[in-house]
């Protein structure tokens, strides 16, 4: 009997050893791809739980100006009180619109987001798709804000149009402010093209701050 298992075990001893080699090496190859799916899902999360905070939109924690050559010598430039609103375009906001916390609010929230175009993490679609989402967020809140009396008050496809591009100029004037180098146009131009895929909103409400509990 012993003899007989011995060359059994002979036998197929081979091949069990060629598919244990197999399963192993398949386990091997796919832990990279795990870890990949594991840290893309954490980078996502961060990215959706990066929050526009109201004492942001009131002003209570302003930064100094920043040195305009030490901002512009990197994407991310200076954001020296740590809220993810890189501090010239933080303060133009102010400065464009210091009676309006809703219109304050809607614009940082898309300042927030369009800096998020910086983030070194951006190393796939997910990633990016995730960007997207809250840069939909944030030019939808700040449309939002916007005095949009035009808009209601429009009778006709031209009027709704020519109400719509009034709101356009204020977005296209945040937007200049928040890419107003070349490198960070450019930054935005290759994420598209490296990154963009089909991607769908993430549903509730557009903006961190509810408009109606903003005063003005």
């Amino acid at each position: 009997m012993k003899k007989i298992m011995k060359k059994v075990w002979k036998i197929i001893r081979i091949p069990i050893y060629v598919i244990l080699a197999l399963y192993f090496g398949v386990v091997i190859y796919r832990i990279p791809a795990a870890i990949e799916r594991s840290d893309t899902a954490e980078i996502v999360a961060d990215i959706h739980s990066q929050k526009l905070m109201m004492k942001d939109v009131l002003g209570e924690n302003l930064p100094p100006k920043p040195n305009e050559k030490l901002n512009n010598s990197t994407l991310e430039g200076i954001d020296a009180n740590n809220n993810g609103i890189r501090d010239d375009v933080e303060l133009a906001i102010f400065k464009l619109y210091p009676d309006s916390a809703s219109i304050r609010s809607g614009a940082l929230q898309y300042a927030k987001a369009m800096q998020m175009h910086f983030r070194k993490d951006i190393t796939n679609s997910k990633i990016f798709v995730a960007v997207l989402q809250e840069k939909s967020r944030g030019g939808s809140c700040f449309y939002q804000a916007l005095p949009s009396d035009d808009v209601r008050s429009a009778k006709t496809n031209e009027e709704m149009s020519k109400a719509f591009a009034v709101l356009d100029i204020q977005k296209e004037k945040l937007y200049n402010i928040i890419m107003n180098t070349n490198e960070r146009k450019n930054k935005e131009e290759e994420n598209y093209e490296k990154y963009m895929t089909s991607m769908g909103d993430i549903g509730g409400n557009d903006c961190d701050i509810d408009p109606l509990v903003l005063s003005n």
